[in-house]
């Protein structure tokens, strides 16, 4: 299979790599259903707006034309309930990428349609 080879060098990981075999927000998984596109999250200030700062490029500009972001730190007042909603680093789901141990950052991959056996969750895509 084919697809868009992303090359990921960012503050948390360095030369880790994917493919977008899909078209973006296209051909999820039936049991993947999320309420809330990637771009509407960073509208909300997920993670008081820190997260995904220092990674713009692996993503679609367009996400991030009205994100909640803070260049410095997490800022609560960012996020829709003006609550801390973030975790520590050190609380790992499973070792996959830094980032997503998060699960923000599993349905952003899955939005983009990130066929990896490993960051899919366990489902065989093919």
């Amino acid at each position: 299979m084919g697809g868009e080879l992303i090359v990921v060098n960012d503050l948390m990981q360095s030369g880790y790599v994917y493919v977008i075999e899909e078209p973006s927000g296209k051909n999820f998984h039936s049991d993947f259903r999320p309420e809330l596109t990637p771009k509407k999250m960073l509208e909300l200030g997920v993670f008081g707006g820190k997260y995904m700062t220092d990674c713009k490029d692996e993503f679609p500009r367009e996400w991030f034309v009205n994100a909640r972001l803070s260049s410095d730190r997490a800022d609560p007042e960012l996020n829709l309930f003006r609550v801390s909603a973030s975790q520590p680093l050190y609380y790992p789901l499973r070792p996959v990428s830094p980032r997503q141990t998060f699960a923000v950052e599993s349905a952003l991959s899955f939005f983009l349609l990130v066929r990896d056996h490993e960051i899919a969750l366990g489902y065989d895509a093919e």
